[in-house]
This record gives structure tokens, sequence and C-alpha cells, in this order.
């Protein structure tokens, strides 16, 4: 468990450097993806939905920058069976 507690940190440090050096804008697009990722309120699908619609609502310089800058992350989403 510690383990992976090390891993989930790294992670979270990695991201926010990330963002860190993202424009003003894609910040402000992250912490709305955030937000919705972590509403607990929401279902899991009904999130990533969400997430989805933002994502489609970006400028394409937008879009492009995130995934410049998350080009090699781990890839987190709904799983579909």
């Amino acid at each position: 468990m510690h383990e992976n507690d090390e891993r989930e940190h790294l992670h979270r440090d990695r991201v926010h450097k990330t963002v860190g050096e993202m424009s003003e804008n894609a910040q402000e697009q992250f912490t709305k993806i955030s937000a919705t990722l972590r509403n607990p309120n929401v279902p899991d699908q009904e999130r990533w939905d969400r997430v989805l619609q933002l994502y489609g609502k970006m400028e394409p310089e937008l879009r492009n920058e995130f995934e410049q800058k998350f080009k090699g992350f781990p890839t987190f989403g709904p799983t579909s069976h």
C-alpha cells in the first residue's frame, strides 16, 4: 500500500508541475476538468461524459496544448466491457 501511495504522490507532483507550465487559459480548463472528475455526487460515466464535453468545447489550440503537455502520461477513464 505504501508503494502505491508513493507512486500516486509522484504522479500528482508530475501533474502539478506540468499544469504549472501551461498557459493561464489551459490551467483554468484543467481546474474545471479536475473538479468534474473529483465530484463524488456524479456517477463515473457521467463525470467522463462531462469531461469530454468540456474538452470538446475547447479551442483547438488549447486541446493541442493539453495533448502536448500530457503526452506520455498514463491514460485513465471509464472502462468499457
